[in-house]
């Protein structure tokens, strides 16, 4: 009765402030909001706020397909360019993120290796808890130390992009069908089984984003996510990521705090 009556504030209320928080261009607007309500919750009932574990399955799914949405429609020949430039930097980016989340781990007792990493490594804030759930990593520390990245780096690229005088450029109009629609939602939901069947790594997450991308090699122009269904997502992720949240894990992550921020 009373993990009801907790959700009936906490949907609304995270609603409502996920409206706020977008109407003020917050970054993850709908993922903080939901963090900051279930959190909230959890803290003064000193309990977690569980989430159904079939609606958690299938806010994953959908984060593996918006993952995957970025590369329908490209062609080889688009990216080639990039490929080399990109690995570098990706090689660089993550050897340094694997090595701070080392020193970390050793830093603080409670922090596991694979928490520490992930904590550490940039990009893919709504991914990485996900993914750290999936390893068994704390997911807490992680979303905490993700979204403190992007906070900072939501607040600091304004001034950076002032600097490299950077030209905006409005984002194409998104097209689609609503039959690719209804498509990208079955991905969503039945993928993560595919890839637990076929033992994918982080399986709720890839296997709906390989299916996202082989698809859009043949239908391109019918694939787009409808704008609800992304924010029921990433609602769901953020009632996981704050759900989980308690006075022993802030204690941690105060710990940490000093050597994240050097890091980020």
């Amino acid at each position: 009765m009373r993990s009801t009556l907790t959700w009936i504030f906490v949907v609304p209320a995270s609603i409502a402030l996920g409206l706020l928080f977008d109407y003020f261009n917050v970054a993850a607007a709908w993922i903080l909001a939901a963090i900051l309500v279930a959190g909230g919750m959890a803290l003064i009932h000193r309990e977690e706020l569980v989430l159904n574990s079939h609606v958690e399955k299938a806010g994953r799914g959908v984060i593996g397909v918006l993952a995957g949405l970025p590369l329908v429609g490209i062609g080889i020949g688009e990216v080639t360019p990039y490929v080399l430039p990109g690995l570098a930097v990706s090689i660089i980016t993550v050897a340094l993120g694997m090595s701070a989340g080392v020193v970390l781990a050793k830093s603080v007792k409670e922090i596991s290796p694979q928490t520490g990493i992930l904590c550490m490594l940039p990009g893919g804030s709504s991914t990485l808890p996900v993914i750290a759930r999936e390893t068994g990593a704390d997911f807490r520390l992680v979303a905490l130390s993700q979204y403190l990245r992007l906070l900072i780096v939501s607040l600091s690229l304004p001034l950076m992009t002032s600097i490299f005088n950077v030209t905006a450029t409005g984002a194409a109009e998104e097209t689609g069908t609503w039959w690719g629609a209804l498509l990208l939602v079955v991905f969503a939901l039945v993928g993560p089984y595919i890839g637990k069947l076929l033992h994918f790594p982080a399986p709720h997450i890839f296997a709906p984003l390989l299916l996202t991308v082989v698809a859009g090699q043949f239908i391109p122009d019918a694939l787009v996510m409808p704008d609800f269904v992304a924010v029921i997502a990433f609602l769901i992720i953020g009632w996981f990521c704050g759900g989980g949240l308690s006075v022993q894990v802030l204690k941690i992550f105060t710990r940490q705090l000093p050597m994240t921020l050097l890091f980020i």
